[in-house]
C-alpha cells in the first residue's frame, strides 16, 4: 500500500486529544512508509473538554 492509499482511508480532519495510553501498539512497514499505532482506555476532547471513556487505538503513519 502506498501513502497516498493509506492517507484516503481517513477523513481529512486534524483533532486536539488528551489520551490515557493503554498498553501495547506497535508498528509495521506498509509500502513506502510505517504505520504506527498505540492504544487507549478514554480521551478528552481538547476543544469540547468531554471525557470519552472506552478503549480505542490510534494508528498514524510515520515516513522515513
Amino acid at each position: 500500500m502506498a501513502f497516498e492509499g493509506f492517507k484516503k482511508r481517513y477523513a481529512p480532519l486534524e483533532e486536539e486529544l488528551l489520551i490515557l495510553r493503554h498498553e501495547g501498539g506497535g508498528g509495521a512497514k506498509h509500502g513506502d512508509f510505517w504505520v504506527a499505532s498505540a492504544y487507549f482506555l478514554a480521551y478528552i476532547d481538547v476543544k469540547t473538554d468531554i471525557l470519552h471513556k472506552g478503549n480505542g487505538r490510534l494508528v498514524w503513519p510515520i515516513t522515513e
